[in-house]
């Protein structure tokens, strides 16, 4: 069989031969010249996306709070430091819109979680910060969360969680090409 070939062959568990066409070309992600792998990495990694959206809307759930409410918690958290965190900056830290962030954090604060302020380098921005309400609950959660983490992830060797970190980061910068590519096909 050619290195580069489109199609590949399998043997199915009752030792047919099914031909297959290949859904990418990249050597990297070929073995024995199937694509069988990547087909089922792209699957897992699906189921993946599932369980921790479903996760992720349980702990929110308990906490009276949406995912998107959950992330934006979490997020702030991380980046607010000191002064605090723009819209832009969890906007982009969590791969959504300004406004959509914007519409979530005026729930959060009707909730009494999150607190805007001026910013006083640029005023036509406000700063988002976790109000004393939003850093006990956040405090709650915690023990939890970590216990939930190291149950899913605990396994994981370091070497292959920065091994994941990167592929997925090279995935997302990938996007807007790939993306690109489906709105010039049709898609």
């Amino acid at each position: 069989m050619r290195k580069h070939s489109n199609i590949s062959s399998s043997s199915n568990t009752n030792g047919s031969l099914q031909l297959t066409q290949q859904t990418i070309s990249n050597d990297a992600f070929l073995v024995g010249g199937s694509d069988v792998a990547f087909r089922k990495m792209i699957y897992d990694l699906g189921h993946m996306k599932t369980l921790l959206e479903e996760s992720r809307t349980r702990i929110a759930a308990s906490l009276g709070l949406t995912s998107p409410q959950y992330n934006i918690l979490m997020s702030l958290s991380e980046k607010q430091g000191d002064k605090g965190a723009t819209v832009k900056e969890i906007a982009e830290y969590l791969h959504v819109s300004g406004p959509f962030i914007t519409s979530q954090v005026q729930r959060l604060e009707n909730k009494g979680l999150v607190v805007r302020q001026k910013n006083p380098d640029d005023g036509r921005s406000v700063l988002l910060k976790l109000s004393p309400e939003g850093v006990k609950l956040r405090a709650q959660l915690l023990p939890r969360l970590r216990e939930f983490n190291n149950l899913l992830f605990g396994k994981i060797p370091r070497e292959d969680f920065e091994g994941l970190c990167r592929s997925i980061i090279k995935v997302i910068d990938n996007w807007e090409e790939a993306e690109t590519y489906l709105s010039r096909t049709g898609w």
